[in-house]
């Protein structure tokens, strides 16, 4: 299945990127903590990081579980990067990963084949990067057994869970999945709720997720994004 030929962050970037404007539905700088969140939970699931019961300002703490190669370039940095914030909160280990998020991660998809990058403009005057995937079936591969799980049609696993709810976290779902009505969007996210809070994830990961959950939040309270 084409989701699981991606990281976790690479298939976010792709459901979060607006085919029509060539931009991001929640805005760079919020895709950045996305990715990150991402970034994190891909580090988890695989055992490289967890986040302890031990809680500091009521966030779990960073544990790196040594430093060895992920095989993969892009969460080796990651890795380098969180041993300057580990035994800190979740927000910090979030922090930490956000800056040059969506550039490092539009980069490799950019190098992969599934993205061309371009220039736009923000208020007509300020160049921006606008992207735009280079075949419509690469995003349709990442949606329709995300749509399954949302649907009740298919059980969520520890990728399209991880997805689910990170984009829920980020009040981003309406504008990745959207409803047909108020009533549908009150349908999907319920069943968002209840993947979120579902047992398809390790132990460690379940932690990292927890911890992950409680720090976007405070950050998504703080600045009302998507109310």
């Amino acid at each position: 299945m084409f989701i699981w030929r991606m990281i976790i962050a690479e298939a976010l970037f792709l459901l979060l990127l607006d085919d029509d404007s060539g931009k991001l539905v929640i805005g760079s700088g919020w895709t950045d903590m996305a990715l990150s969140a991402a970034i994190l939970a891909e580090l988890a699931a695989q055992d490289f990081t967890t986040f302890s019961s031990e809680k500091k300002r009521g966030e779990g703490c960073l544990v790196l579980s040594g430093t060895r190669s992920t095989g993969d370039e892009l969460l080796d940095d990651a890795l380098q990067r969180l041993t300057r914030v580990e035994g800190k909160p979740a927000s910090h280990a979030v922090q930490a990963l956000s800056k040059g998020a969506v550039d490092a991660v539009a980069e490799r998809l950019v190098e992969r084949g599934f993205v061309e990058q371009g220039k736009g403009k923000m208020l007509g005057l300020v160049p921006v990067p606008v992207w735009s995937t280079t075949d419509p079936r690469y995003k349709q591969g990442l949606r329709q057994p995300l749509e399954d799980v949302l649907s009740g049609a298919a059980e969520p696993d520890e990728r399209s869970g991880t997805i689910i709810a990170i984009l829920l976290s980020m009040n981003a779902l309406n504008k990745v999945f959207e409803a047909t009505d108020r009533a549908h969007a009150r349908v999907l996210r319920a069943r968002a709720e209840q993947i979120k809070g579902g047992s398809w994830a390790n132990d460690a990961l379940n932690r990292s997720l927890q911890a992950l959950y409680a720090s976007i939040a405070a950050l998504v309270a703080a600045t009302g994004i998507g109310s």
